[in-house]
């Protein structure tokens, strides 16, 4: 199968967003931060053939690393 055309990225820029605040940016920083490459969270998703399906994928997946902070 090859699903090298609905591969999914999603990329969140932690260190720089402006919808935290600087505490929640110091805990996400603090508590992803092994996970983190230059303060950006990235989770990729390609075990489906839909895009769609791959992008709820690595939604849920983004969602569940939050649960960690």
């Amino acid at each position: 199968m090859n699903t090298s055309d609905s591969r999914v990225e999603l990329s969140w820029n932690v260190a720089g967003s402006a919808a935290l605040s600087d505490g929640q940016r110091l805990l996400l920083l603090a508590r992803l931060g092994r996970h983190l490459v230059a303060g950006v969270i990235t989770v990729t998703a390609s075990e489906r053939r839909s895009q769609l399906r791959n992008r709820e994928i690595a939604l849920g997946a983004w969602v569940g690393s939050r649960s960690v902070a």
